[in-house]
């Protein structure tokens, strides 16, 4: 049995697609609010030490990832729960599944928000510890994901897609700016694989093709025959965003399958249209 926090969000969804009711138990934010204080991880260690069955594992699925939220909320679900469920599960010697954006990876990247600050900070604490109290703990580092239920609104496909409804230009900087889009499926079966091979530590998952966000947005609206509405205004660069030099020597996960993301991102959004 393998024990899921967040009940309603993406990522928790996609995971209880491929596992069965009887291999889960799914907690809502009300049954973890004790875990996120400070002092959760009592909270944590009692109440799965009371359960009937150990877990084999604890995917920590809840987290909060609109930059406009408060820097306190973000800091309590995206830094202070996951330090919490490690320190917890490494004493009970229970492994830890979490998740991180690829945007942590290093300075690379220039990008920076309330969000990636709340996460880089994870990062850097679970970089920091030895590895006995790092204990059965594998960290993935995603990239931008679609084919999800919900399409966050605050996000550059969740702005497309209010355009495409509305029938309202959506303006962009110059697009330049390179991500790789994975539909969440395809990851889940990653992470999956990963957990029932035992694997410990970091792991990035990429495909190896990033796509400029310009290119992606052209795609989407040349394929609606809605090109009127996209305005690309070349004189604003952003110079913080990632590009071509932040995907060099990035590990490729040749191993698994990764559905093409232009033709993938245009069909998810073709069925959030119907």
């Amino acid at each position: 049995m393998f024990l899921i926090l967040g009940e309603s969000g993406n990522l928790s969804r996609a995971i209880q697609k491929v596992l069965s009711n009887s291999e889960t138990m799914v907690l809502n934010r009300a049954e973890i609010t004790s875990w996120i204080e400070e002092d959760g991880v009592d909270a944590i260690s009692n109440f799965i030490s009371n359960l009937r069955e150990l877990p084999e594992g604890v995917f920590n699925a809840a987290g909060i990832i609109d930059p406009a939220k408060s820097t306190l909320d973000l800091n309590r679900v995206n830094f202070q729960l996951p330090r919490n469920l490690l320190e917890a599960t490494n004493h009970l010697e229970i492994p830890l599944y979490t998740f991180g954006s690829i945007m942590e990876r290093d300075e690379t990247c220039r990008v920076s928000n309330n969000y990636l600050y709340s996460k880089r900070k994870f990062k850097s604490y679970i970089d920091s510890l030895g590895k006995a109290k790092k204990g059965f703990h594998l960290h993935f580092l995603v990239h931008t994901w679609y084919g999800v239920e919900k399409i966050p609104e605050h996000m550059f496909l969740g702005q497309i897609v209010k355009s495409l409804i509305e029938k309202k230009t959506f303006s962009m900087s110059s697009g330049t700016q390179m991500r790789e889009y994975h539909h969440i499926e395809d990851d889940i079966k990653v992470v999956l694989d990963l957990v029932k091979n035992k694997h410990y530590g970091v792991r990035e998952i990429n495909h190896g093709t990033p796509i400029e966000l310009r290119n992606l947005a052209i795609a989407i609206y040349s394929h609606f025959d809605c090109m009127q509405l996209l305005s690309i205004d070349a004189s604003i660069n952003q110079d913080d965003e990632s590009r071509t030099s932040f995907y060099q020597g990035a590990v490729i996960n040749s191993k698994y399958h990764f559905r093409d993301q232009k033709a993938g991102v245009v069909q998810y959004i073709k069925e959030l249209m119907q």
